[in-house]
């Protein structure tokens, strides 16, 4: 391949030089991908990132000076690229740090491979290759956290008069941030089940049930046996499964082959719901890369269920809402915290006219 065409250029964040080098290796091993530039710490980066102009960047989180979250936010309100982060520290199923650092605008995690491990080195060139392509846009979401922002008036819109007994989410990579800027926005007193499929390898399912329930004051159930979902609990799968529907509120983690390559997929999920719940579910695909979640949509939506993505302006990466889009699976698209809105106003809507007893005059 000829020197500097069709390179995908990456800056190498990291506090060992050894890590640096091992890193620089392992990308450049194939020859498709260039490492331009290294950096430190935090303040290093952000001056390697406006001098070298990479198309991704690889962060560590342990650093000296400035960390990887702090770099993360500022490289991202200041010149905003793709962020893999890639480090050994602390980043395990006893650690949120990866899915913090997503919230602060990295678009994935992975943990740092070792130069014996082939299998993992193919997947973090892979993971680079892919995230590298990934429109990103200048934001400041790890300065003003989402918690700020007040949650939307109950009944404050006008909604179409379906009734909502259930909302299932499906994400991909990004998709943390997403989801956090969901549930930090839902009430305690939210009523109606959500369930989650988020794409994860398997050993960060802890972390991730940890993560959420930081965000919100609503049950977190990670599902490993059949579970009824109750009204105002949020699940996930536990393990290495999907996560699908078998009954009224009954959900389970079935160990079927990955669909797309993903598991627990998108697809299977929003397909399960469709036979379910028909009309009376309301489907959500947030960021992430690739297709997983389009056919399910599409069933749901066809079933009459109420369908939603994420807006391309909102989603990092955006090519699994964009690809709902494009199928006519959605009803309509919206900002990760107007789709929280959405659901609030949707089921305080609901519950106004089917359970809540009249308002007392002021």
């Amino acid at each position: 391949m000829t020197a500097g065409k069709g390179l995908v250029r990456v800056l190498v964040v990291d506090d060992s030089a050894l890590a640096r080098a091992v890193l620089k290796q392992l990308l450049e091993m194939e020859g498709d991908i260039q490492v331009v530039g290294e950096a430190a710490d935090g303040n290093e980066a952000v001056q390697a990132v406006l001098l070298h102009k990479p198309d991704l960047v690889t962060m560590d989180i342990d650093m000296p000076q400035m960390g990887g979250l702090e770099a993360i936010q500022n490289v991202m309100g200041k010149c905003a690229v793709p962020i893999l982060v890639v480090t050994g520290e602390r980043l395990g199923p006893g650690s949120d740090l990866g899915f913090r650092a997503i919230a602060c605008g990295a678009l994935d995690f992975t943990p740092k491979p070792s130069v014996f491990d082939e299998v993992a080195a193919a997947e973090l060139r892979a993971s680079v290759r892919q995230l590298s392509a990934v429109p990103v846009f200048t934001h400041l979401a790890g300065l003003w956290p989402l918690s700020s922002v007040p949650p939307p008036a109950a009944g404050s819109a006008a909604l179409r008069a379906r009734p909502l007994e259930l909302v299932a989410i499906a994400a991909g990579a990004g998709g943390p941030r997403a989801v956090a800027a969901i549930l930090q926005r839902l009430p305690a007193n939210f009523r109606v089940p959500v369930v989650i499929a988020q794409h994860l390898p398997p050993q960060f399912s802890p972390a991730y049930a940890r993560y959420l329930r930081s965000l919100t004051t609503l049950k977190i159930v990670a599902v490993t046996e059949p579970h009824e979902c109750s009204a105002g609990e949020i699940c996930i799968v536990g393990r290495d499964a999907h996560l699908v529907c078998t009954g009224d509120r009954m959900f389970a983690a079935v160990e079927e082959a990955p669909i797309q390559a993903r598991r627990p997929s998108a697809d299977r999920l929003f397909a399960s719901v469709a036979e379910v719940y028909g009309s009376r579910a309301i489907g959500v695909l947030v960021s992430g890369c690739g297709s997983d979640g389009v056919k399910g949509l599409s069933s749901l939506h066809d079933r009459g269920g109420l369908t939603i993505a994420e807006s391309s302006g909102s989603a990092m990466p955006n090519e699994m809402p964009n690809a709902a889009v494009a199928a006519g699976a959605v009803d309509r698209a919206l900002a990760a915290e107007l789709i929280a809105d959405y659901l609030v106003a949707r089921v305080s809507t609901e519950q106004e006219r089917s359970t809540r007893p009249p308002l007392r005059p002021e």
